[in-house]
């Protein structure tokens, strides 16, 4: 994601092979609320936000949706949808709503980068996911990791509806643009210049190859795949925060 908005920034169109980090369901429950909080409201975007609340649901959304004729944070904030039965679905309604509420009138004063809303969000948006992964802690980091990057990139931003716009010009679809892929489906392919990000040299670190892969030799291979696909340039980027404990010479020894 990091990469994909890098290339943004600098005017550079690309192509996802295998799908933009964009469409992962952290980033989509991110932007639903974004949306709906600004001058776009739709319903989907409604259905998602309170399809992450427990004990509420589907119904829940429609009636609200409904009586409050496609705006639910105008209703009386002593309303509930009479979906919402039992002690526990209102306390969530109505926390819901406080929360929606406190986040639009964030957004609604956001013109200047260094905004807080952002991080308010993920903050939030943590809870959700903490639910909805309760036994899956790399799905949760991964949506915390991504939720990060666009924290960085909203907060930079500061104004929402700016953002929403710089999204929507994203040009991920350029079959001329930078191909981004993993090594994976990149299998067969060849380019004048390659470059891997992320890679453990020596005694470095990196997150490429995976430092704690079930199949080391799995791993190797990958690696082979992807440097022997660029016929004139080969780039190794590596990062200092991962540890990646073998180096390229222990690998192509195993």
């Amino acid at each position: 994601l990091g990469i994909e908005l890098a290339l943004t920034r600098g005017k550079i169109t690309y192509n996802c092979w295998g799908g933009s980090l964009f469409e992962h369901k952290s980033v989509d429950d991110f932007l639903a609320y974004v949306r709906f909080l600004t001058s776009n409201r739709s319903e989907d975007d409604w259905k998602t936000i309170i399809g992450h609340i427990k004990f509420l649901g589907e119904k829940t959304a429609i009636e609200a949706w409904e009586t409050s004729k496609g705006n639910p944070l105008s209703m009386r904030r002593d309303w509930c949808p009479s979906t919402c039965k039992g002690d526990a679905a209102r306390k969530r309604w109505h926390d819901l709503v406080e929360r929606l509420t406190e986040l639009a009138r964030l957004m609604s004063t956001a013109t200047m980068p260094g905004t807080g809303w952002p991080k308010t969000l993920s903050n939030q948006l943590k809870g959700v996911w903490e639910e909805r992964w309760p036994d899956d802690p790399e799905k949760l980091e991964d949506a915390m990791t991504i939720s990060e990057v666009i924290v960085e990139w909203a907060t930079e931003v500061g104004n929402p509806i700016i953002l929403l716009t710089n999204i929507e010009e994203m040009s991920v679809q350029d079959p001329n643009g930078v191909v981004l892929s993993t090594p994976h489906k990149f299998k067969g392919m060849e380019r004048n210049s390659i470059v891997v990000w992320n890679v453990g040299i020596g005694k470095g670190r990196g997150l490429f190859p995976l430092p704690h892969a079930e199949n080391q030799m799995e791993e190797a291979c990958a690696f082979y795949v992807v440097i022997t696909r660029a016929r004139h340039h080969l780039l190794l980027l590596k990062n200092a925060e991962c540890t990646w404990p073998y180096g390229i010479d222990t690998m192509f020894s195993k």
